[in-house]
């Protein structure tokens, strides 16, 4: 009989989630700079499960939207040219509670502005130490040990090769 009315509960539950009404989130992004100040006509993507809506902030950094799905996070990217590309992420929740705030976030987000940017440089090289239990200077542009150990000029990192006793 305990197993007749466990089947029932769980037909029921399910019934009663698949007659629920689709949730709808509304997110509203406001986008600045460091100093606070709107940034308008940045580029904007809200992402949820495997779609996204995409547009501009307006004059005073906003930018608005909404879809009616079961998505339980969101995802946000905003690009502008002189800005660092910034992402930040939601979390809607599972339970879905009509008119909860939590479904119509209002987010801040904070573009910081490409100051100073320095090269970085990537490199695979196999050579060997010129000097073992000592320090030796690298320098990253030229790929080589710095002078009197090689050609490069600028000291930008150190090695110590450790001899095995």
């Amino acid at each position: 009989m305990s197993l007749i009315v466990f089947a029932f509960a769980i037909t029921f539950a399910h019934a009663q989630l698949s007659n629920a009404p689709t949730p709808e989130w509304k997110v509203t992004l406001k986008i600045v700079d460091d100093n606070g100040k709107p940034v308008a006509d940045a580029k904007t993507v809200v992402g949820y499960g495997t779609n996204h809506i995409t547009g501009l902030t307006d004059t005073n950094g906003i930018f608005f939207a909404s879809h009616r799905d079961k998505s339980y996070s969101l995802g946000f990217l905003v690009t502008k040219d002189g800005y660092y590309l910034t992402r930040q992420t939601y979390d809607l929740g599972w339970a879905y509670q009509y008119n909860e705030a939590k479904w119509n976030p209002t987010e801040t987000i904070v573009l910081r502005k490409i100051g100073n940017p320095i090269s970085m440089y990537a490199k695979r090289q196999e050579m060997k130490f010129p000097k073992l239990d000592e320090p030796v200077a690298f320098d990253l542009m030229t790929g080589d040990w710095v002078t009197p150990y090689g050609k490069g000029e600028h000291v930008d990192m150190f090695f110590t090769a450790i001899a095995k006793s």
